[in-house]
Parts: C-alpha cells; structure tokens; sequence
C-alpha cells in the first residue's frame, strides 16, 4: 500500500482544508448509513507539518458530525 499512502499524502498537500474537510464528510455518511457509529483516525502521517496542521483543523471540523472520530497518536 505505499501507492495509496503517496496518494493520500499529495492529497493532503494539494486540498485545500474545506474540500478535503468535503470528501471526508462523505465517505464518513457511507460509513454511518452501514452503520458504522466510531471511527479511529491515526494523525501523523502528513508529509510535511503544514499538511498535518491542516488534518487535525480537519478531523476537529468533523468530530461528531455524522460519527465520533476518535484521533490516537500514531508515532513513527
């Protein structure tokens, strides 16, 4: 999966907060229509620390909106 981790990382850099803050919205509607009620997130994994800033300003956006978000330290 280091493709995917690549991905996600140019993603992070590229968006702009709002519209990443967008696209997660829906994915976590999906998950909450399957009946998923808590979701871990793992911060920590942005490629620079500009782009982890912007995750966390992101994940507090999203908090219980429509799940609770549960961010753990992931240390590398």
């Amino acid at each position: 999966m280091p493709d995917d981790h690549g991905r996600a990382a140019r993603a992070i850099h590229s968006l702009t907060a709002h519209r990443l803050e967008f696209r997660a919205r829906a994915h976590l509607e999906a998950m909450a229509r399957h009946g998923t009620t808590t979701v871990e997130v793992k911060p920590g994994c942005g490629p620079d620390d500009s782009a982890e800033l912007k995750v966390l300003r992101v994940l507090s956006a999203l908090r219980y909106n429509p799940l609770d978000l549960i961010p753990s330290f992931l240390f590398r």
